[in-house]
């Protein structure tokens, strides 16, 4: 019986230790990128020459965040670029 608890014992705590190891909440600065206009798609605004993906005008910044969707901070201003839309095809 005592080696029965012993060993229960032993595995509980490993097990307790591995799990709360897996359990780190993250945090830290990303870049976040948001389409704010949909620009002509016109030769002007081509990725390259010839190419049928075209540019559009986005926001960037950089902030501090915890977990990837609880931003504390910005640390970096917000800058106009442009920016590949990317497309997503659903199918069933």
């Amino acid at each position: 019986m005592i080696k029965k608890i012993l060993l229960l014992s032993f595995v509980l705590i490993f097990t307790t230790n591995f799990l709360s190891a897996k359990a780190k909440i993250p945090f830290g600065k990303i870049d976040k990128i948001e389409i704010i206009a949909d620009l002509p798609d016109t030769e002007k605004y081509a990725v390259s020459k010839g190419s049928k993906e075209y540019l559009d005008l986005a926001r960037i910044h950089q902030e501090y965040n915890i977990a990837w969707v609880l931003p504390v901070w910005i640390t970096q201003e917000p800058k106009l670029v442009l920016a590949k839309k990317k497309v997503m095809n659903i199918s069933n």
